[in-house]
């Protein structure tokens, strides 16, 4: 049939897109959530992100990472331009910056120029080694327990605290709810859904709350 190959093939669903470029070349049915390195669809993120979770997101042209969005040591250092600054804490906990291997950088604004037209500058003071905070571009610092825990051996985290699980004490425990990633908390009640764009009603599960409409 000469007409098959024009026909328009099945699109592949949003959840199943690995990265931004492939999410958003469905026109806007697909929003690319850069924090949590999540293709979702348009029309579900409030199902998606109950309580925010996304805190920067792209729907067109893919932009480069802001580091500030990245919460984890290991998605800051798969951006080429993002180091991480670990607190002094040694738990994991920390923040995403830009930066080289020489240390942590901070645009400056050329003068005489376009605001957009910057120039990166040696910022050592950001993350003060003096102080006891640890600079990685290459690697990450061994123990990485999200802030909730101190290793033993290295990189066992020894004891998982406030209310969170797993090998890097990454989830809620059952019954609570959160993002504990970075020293992020985990509740044991669901919050109300009144604030959102359309009638719903809250569903409590092992490690999230989320809100769904009545008519599902």
């Amino acid at each position: 049939n000469p007409n098959q190959s024009s026909r328009l093939s099945c699109k592949k669903p949003c959840s199943l897109h690995t990265n931004c470029a492939n999410c958003t070349s469905q026109a806007m049915e697909c929003m690319w959530c850069s924090s949590t390195q999540r293709c979702v669809d348009s029309n579900a993120y409030v199902i998606s992100f109950p309580y925010g979770q996304c805190l920067e997101w792209q729907t067109a042209d893919c932009v480069a990472q802001n580091c500030s969005g990245l919460r984890t040591c290991s998605q800051c250092l798969d951006q080429p331009e993002c180091g991480w600054c670990g607190d002094p804490s040694s738990t994991g906990k920390g923040l995403c910056m830009e930066g080289s291997y020489r240390g942590p950088m901070k645009r400056v604004a050329k003068q005489g120029q376009q605001s957009h037209s910057h120039d990166m500058s040696l910022e050592p003071g950001i993350c003060p080694k003096d102080k006891g905070f640890e600079w990685a571009f290459i690697n990450c610092p061994a123990c990485q327990c999200n802030g909730h825990s101190t290793c033993v051996n290295g990189s066992v985290c020894e004891q998982c605290r406030n209310l969170t699980t797993g090998p890097h004490c990454e989830t809620c425990m059952p019954g609570y709810h959160g993002d504990p990633t970075n020293g992020g908390k985990c509740q044991g009640e669901c919050r109300s859904c009144s604030d959102f764009i359309y009638s719903v009603h809250t569903r409590k599960s092992a490690s999230s709350c989320n809100c769904f409409p009545l008519n599902q």
